[in-house]
């Protein structure tokens, strides 16, 4: 199950992050194309989709966000995921753009 824990993400900014998450187990890459930012989820979706797979990797939890002190329109979103037999703290960036939020992962 999904926490959010006690300083939810900006709600736009987190609802990407978890979406994200969920096209990943779906394996849905018109959707991780249209969150992300970097190529390979647009020219590598299947094979991205893997690697996260083999590594396990899934979302538990949303820890927070700041604006990005670089570019204040940029969200950090601290999350807590499962990937590789443990559980780690990543930070991503996600920024607005037309027709919503992309992650740079």
């Amino acid at each position: 199950m999904l926490s959010l824990g006690t300083a939810p993400a900006s709600p736009p900014a987190g609802q990407a992050v978890i979406r994200f998450f969920q096209a990943v187990d779906a394996g849905d890459c018109e959707t991780l194309r249209a969150l992300t930012t970097q190529d390979r989820w647009r020219d590598r979706c299947s094979e991205a989709v893997q690697e996260m797979r083999d590594h396990d990797t899934r979302l538990l939890g949303i820890e927070g966000s700041q604006p990005d002190g670089r570019n204040l329109s940029t969200q950090l979103v601290r999350v807590r995921v499962h990937h590789s037999h443990g559980e780690h703290v990543w930070v991503l960036a996600v920024k607005p753009s037309e027709g919503g939020w992309r992650i740079a992962i």
